[in-house]
This record gives structure tokens, sequence and C-alpha cells, in this order.
């Protein structure tokens, strides 16, 4: 019984040389396959799952920190939304022409204050019908403000009522 290869070459099919290059190809396939043997089937399997839990336990990470700092993002906005609403409600409540020459004196923490302020604005204090509120930033110092505006004040962030004699 003949080779392939000799039957080519009898049938004019293949050349001597296409022949030999064909066995060199053979040799260095079977060569390479030596030195890089494919791993058996149950290594290769315990291969690929280990790469696709590592892949899900990736994909779990990145969503539990995706989410995160959504969470941190939502939570900022909503401390800028409050912080920006309370400026707002301290600027359109402020009791305008409150200062004035009578002294109206407040319990702050323990400690008595005291600030100037007009009649009329000492009237509404001790009816309930205004609060007095401290100012934030470095400066502080406090303000008299309108009742609805420091229930506002009262409810979103208590620390910045002074004295606030609510009725009821």
């Amino acid at each position: 019984m003949s080779s392939l290869r000799d039957q080519m070459l009898k049938a004019g099919l293949v050349s001597e040389k296409d022949a030999r290059q064909a066995d060199h190809r053979k040799r260095q396939q079977a060569k390479a396959a030596k030195a890089h043997p494919a791993p058996p089937p149950a290594e290769e399997d315990a291969a690929a799952r280990a790469l696709r839990e590592q892949q899900a336990r990736d994909r779990e990470l990145n969503a539990r920190a995706k989410a995160e700092t959504e969470a941190k993002d939502r939570e900022q906005r909503e401390r800028q939304h409050r912080e920006a609403a309370l400026d707002k409600a301290l600027r359109d409540g402020v009791l305008l022409g409150w200062e004035g020459n009578r002294d109206y004196h407040f319990s702050d923490g323990g400690t008595i204050q005291r600030i100037r302020v007009t009649d009329e604005a000492a009237r509404r204090l001790e009816a309930g019908k205004a609060a007095i509120v401290r100012l934030p930033g470095p400066a502080g110092g406090y303000a008299v403000v309108v009742a609805g505006a420091a229930e506002q004040l009262r409810q979103a962030d208590p620390a910045r009522i002074a004295t606030f004699h609510r009725q009821g």
C-alpha cells in the first residue's frame, strides 16, 4: 500500500517540492503541539469556570460601586437642594426692618443673648409670629424671620432656630 503522498506524486497532482513543503509543515505542527500541549478537558473546564466566576464577581463589584456612587451623588444633590431651600426660606422670611433701638434678650444654647429690635419685631417675637434664627457662615449672627419661614427652618434644620415662641 503506498501513501497518499506517493499516489499524488504518481498522478502528477503535486510536485516533489510541494510534497516536501507539506511534510515540513506537518513536522512543524507536530513539534509545536509537543511544545504546547492542549490542557486536558477537565483542566480547561476548571479554567473556563474560574474565568466566568471572576467575571461575575467583577460585574457584581462594578454594579455595587456604581450604586454607591449614584447614592452619594443623589445624597449630595438632596443636601444641596435642602440647603438652597433653607437659604431661600431665610432670605424670603427675614422680617424687614427688624433692627431697632429696643433690647430683646433670649436664651441661645444656655447663654443669654441680646439683639436690638424694633417694638413691632419684639411684639411679633413674643406672640410667636416671628423667631430668631442663627445666620450661617463664619460671621454668624442672628436674624428675625416670620413664623412660616421659622417653621420651615425648624423642620429642615432645628439647629438654626435660636428662639421661637410657637403657639400651640
